[in-house]
């Protein structure tokens, strides 16, 4: 049976793409190895001193169509297979590490759901009310956030408003557990891109197949797959990592 190469077995994650230097982006990579942990990067509005392995920070004001509605704290990956890596490399830089995509999802890893802004909803929603042309995904994505926030807002009130009976507090703390779960596994994992721009757009997210996971990753120098590095480093790789068994790929 033959294998299908539009998609890859291995999941990959780019490293040092803010430091201007090779050398710096190298360094990036070595540390993460020696560490043996992915560190997810976390919303600039939660304090350092809290340590909660997954964070989710909500903006109510934002559309949820900009893709600046949830700030979580996850490690991105790409599900593109090696030979097809070069218009990914040219917006993340030339070092990458790779996982078998079982080993990632074993620790939570998933995709993120493409949403193109510029398309027709498949249902029209009520709420969006046309006399002209038709509604966007962004228009119906957009309303249904804002009142959708607006709902929160009520409900978190409720649940610690006294004088209220205990079937509506209990109504309350319930959709508020709700939230929580419709936030961090559903929202969160919602991305909106435009569906005309071009392969190497730099918002054209769709060609990223991008994967998710909540969180630090953990992992051991032989769960690594794949390592991606430009050929000038190779030397100076298999110094730093003599146990180094997986495959090595040089960037073009």
């Amino acid at each position: 049976m033959s294998c299908q190469h539009y998609v890859s077995h291995q999941l990959t994650h780019f490293v040092g793409r803010a430091k201007r230097r090779a050398d710096a982006r190298y360094r990036v990579l070595k540390t993460i190895l020696d560490s043996g942990q992915l560190l997810a990067k976390r919303p600039k509005d939660i304090e350092t001193r809290f340590r909660a392995p997954y964070v989710v920070q909500r903006h109510i004001r934002a559309r949820l169509s900009t893709n600046m509605a949830f700030e979580d704290s996850v490690v991105c990956f790409c599900d593109i297979p090696p030979g097809d890596l070069a218009i990914h490399m040219e917006k993340y830089g030339r070092f990458g590490v790779a996982f078998q995509k079982h080993f990632l999802v074993g620790t939570g890893a998933t995709p993120v759901m493409y949403i193109p802004r510029d398309g027709r909803p498949p249902l029209m929603p009520h709420f969006i009310k046309r006399t002209e042309g038709f509604a966007t995904n962004s228009e119906a994505f957009d309303e249904f956030y804002k009142r959708y926030s607006r709902l929160c807002m009520q409900f978190k009130a409720t649940e610690v408003k006294r004088g209220l009976d205990v079937e509506t507090r209990e109504l309350a703390r319930s959709f508020n557990l709700l939230r929580g779960f419709i936030d961090s596994e559903f929202l969160t994992r919602l991305k909106f891109f435009d569906s005309f721009e071009p392969d190497y757009g730099t918002k054209n997210y769709y060609m990223e197949r991008e994967w998710r996971i909540q969180g630090n990753l953990t992992f051991h120098l032989s769960d690594v797959q794949r390592v991606i590095i430009p050929e000038g480093f190779a030397r100076r790789f298999r110094k730093d990592f003599p146990r180094y068994d997986g495959e090595m790929v040089f960037a073009e």
